[in-house]
């Protein structure tokens, strides 16, 4: 529940092992925080910032039961004023992918999104990509999943945002994680505190999409743009 000085009290981090939506979460202003919930599949996380108030939680985001128990355990103490979605997997299983980097999480965002309508406050801030901009051959697996979040997301914010809840969206470029190690870092490549810091701008900002950098905003209109031979040659770099 927000505070009288209407500062965030409760704040949850679903993909707690994601080294963005951990460098979001140490970007927040923790002064008046009382309640971290940091959901992962395997319950660990780094919570050393938050010592003696963050709570790991073990969730099954493969499943709609692990789901509605991650749910009622997110807003079982109170209101929830603060949720990042973090969750994803770059690549393996192309089922798998499907499940967790779309199903689960538009599941997840619709649960929390109506839970925070009903409490009449709150704000979800979605991580999507800037793979979601243009299909790739090396990525448009995992570009399409983030892509169908990506529009879900943006449609539900608006349809939320009468009830006093805002839906937010970032698309970061390359990011150096753990993730992303082996692969060839792309032109505006940022670390994730870079990331982290944008995704607390973006929490902020009245824009429903962000861009983290925020150059990516511009690449993204001429990505649009560029004839699909060169983009084929752009992209194969």
């Amino acid at each position: 529940m927000l505070n009288a000085f209407k500062n965030p009290q409760r704040v949850a981090l679903i993909g707690a092992g994601s080294e963005i939506g951990q460098s979001i979460l140490n970007e927040i202003d923790a002064t008046a925080i009382t309640d971290v919930l940091l959901a992962s599949r395997n319950g660990q996380a780094n919570s050393a910032k938050f010592s003696g108030q963050a709570q790991l939680i073990a969730a099954d985001f493969a499943t709609t039961t692990g789901r509605s128990l991650l749910i009622d355990q997110l807003f079982r103490s109170g209101d929830l004023d603060i949720a990042i979605i973090a969750i994803g997997i770059l690549s393996g299983d192309l089922a798998e992918m499907m499940n967790i980097n779309y199903v689960a999480s538009v599941d997840l965002l619709t649960q929390i999104a109506t839970r925070m309508s009903e409490q009449k406050h709150g704000k979800i801030l979605v991580i999507s990509s800037f793979a979601a901009v243009r299909p790739r051959l090396d990525l448009f697996e995992y570009g399409s999943m983030k892509a169908g979040l990506d529009f879900y997301a943006r449609g539900l914010a608006e349809k939320v945002e009468p009830s006093g809840v805002t839906i937010s969206i970032l698309r970061p470029g390359f990011v150096h994680t753990k993730m992303t190690d082996g692969l060839t870092p792309a032109p505006f490549s940022i670390t994730a505190i870079q990331a982290g810091k944008a995704g607390v701008s973006a929490l902020n900002s009245k824009r429903v999409v962000s861009y983290a950098p925020g150059v990516l905003r511009f690449v993204a209109i001429a990505f649009r743009m560029i004839p699909k031979p060169i983009f084929r040659k752009l992209a194969s770099r």
